[in-house]
C-alpha cells in the first residue's frame, strides 16, 4: 500500500522536480523571498533565549585545569604545553571579565537603591532637609561614597566567589 501511495507520488511530484533541476538557484532565491518574513520573526523571538544560552554558558565555563608545576617543567621544551599556557592566560581574562561584570552590576544597582538609602541614613536628624551641605561638592561625594559603600557590602560576595574560582582553577591537581 505504502509503494503505490509512493509510486504515486513520484508521478505527480515528478513535473515539479524536473522545472526545479533546470532552475535551482530561481527556485532557491524565491523561496529565500517568500520565507524571508518567517524567518525574520523567528530570529526576532528566539534572540533574546540565544542571548540568554550564551550569557549562561559564558558565566559558567570552566576550562580545564592543569598543575603549575608541570606547566613551568614543560614551557620551555613543549609546544603544547605553551599553547595550554595561553589557555589559561585566556581563562584567567574570562575570569577577569566576569569580575568586572559583576562589578558594573553591583555598581549599577547599587545606584539605584542610594537615594533611598540616603533617606534612611538622614533619618535620625529629621530627614534629608535637615542636612547642610558645608561644600560646593559635597553632596556628589556623599552620594558616591554611600553608592561605593552599598556596592562593597553587596557586591563583595561576587568578588570573593570570582577569586575562589581563579584560585581553585590553579591550584587544582589533575
Amino acid at each position: 500500500m505504502s509503494n503505490l501511495f509512493l509510486g504515486l507520488w513520484r508521478i505527480v511530484t515528478f513535473p515539479f522536480h524536473a522545472i526545479y533541476n533546470l532552475f535551482p538557484k530561481f527556485f532557491n532565491g524565491l523561496w529565500r523571498i517568500v520565507s524571508f518574513p518567517f524567518r525574520l520573526v523567528f530570529n526576532i523571538l528566539a534572540f533574546p533565549f540565544r542571548m540568554l544560552q550564551s550569557f549562561n554558558r559564558f558565566l559558567n565555563t570552566e576550562p580545564e585545569e592543569h598543575p603549575i608545576s608541570e606547566v613551568f617543567i614543560d614551557l620551555t621544551t613543549n609546544k603544547d604545553t605553551r599553547q595550554m599556557m595561553w589557555d589559561q592566560v585566556e581563562a584567567l581574562r574570562m575570569h577577569i571579565l566576569r569580575a568586572l561584570l559583576s562589578l558594573i552590576l553591583t555598581v549599577g544597582v547599587s545606584f539605584l537603591f542610594t537615594q533611598k538609602i540616603i533617606n534612611f541614613l538622614a533619618q535620625p536628624v529629621g530627614g534629608i532637609d535637615k542636612l547642610i551641605a558645608i561644600e560646593v561638592t559635597e553632596t556628589i561625594s556623599v552620594f558616591m561614597k554611600v553608592a561605593l559603600f552599598f556596592r562593597h557590602c553587596t557586591g563583595d560576595t561576587l568578588y570573593c566567589i570570582r577569586a575562589l574560582a581563579v584560585r581553585r582553577a590553579g591550584i587544582t591537581p589533575t
